[in-house]
């Protein structure tokens, strides 16, 4: 029994993880069926590929937790601007012709939604009301 190239073990494992079938491999690699079950077990391929699926996971679930922290920091941001707008709007009873009223309670409105869902905590039935006091002029 001769020992394959650790070129070759790579290019079967490599096959294997495309489908994960001793067939498949041989046949894909040109090798003896019972060589490539002994190389499975030898090398542990199982494992190997779990290793890597569980690796693959975790960069996945890292970057959408970056992506989700990212979209609640813009909706936070869109809210305080919204809020701030409107804050303006009560103290000084002047509309500004780059965000009025009517944009900054959007801004509101749409920051809190984006940032909710970005939590993960938000529903289609939930409502976001916004109270104003009825003197000023959306």
């Amino acid at each position: 029994m001769r020992k394959l190239s650790d070129a070759k073990v790579e290019e079967m494992f490599a096959a294997y993880t495309e489908k994960q079938s001793l067939l498949y491999v041989s046949k894909k690699c040109h090798v003896a069926h019972q060589t490539v079950r002994r190389y499975k077990l030898k090398e542990q391929w199982d494992n190997r590929l779990e290793k890597i699926r569980a690796k693959t996971v975790q960069k996945v679930d890292a970057k959408a937790v970056t992506e989700r922290a990212r979209w609640a920091k813009t909706g936070k941001l869109m809210s305080a601007i919204g809020a701030r707008r409107l804050q303006n709007i009560i103290e000084q009873g002047t509309v500004n012709i780059d965000i009025d009223g009517r944009l900054a309670k959007d801004l509101i409105k749409d920051g809190v939604t984006i940032e909710r869902e970005a939590l993960g905590d938000y529903t289609p039935d939930i409502v976001i009301r916004l109270d104003l006091p009825d003197d000023i002029d959306l």
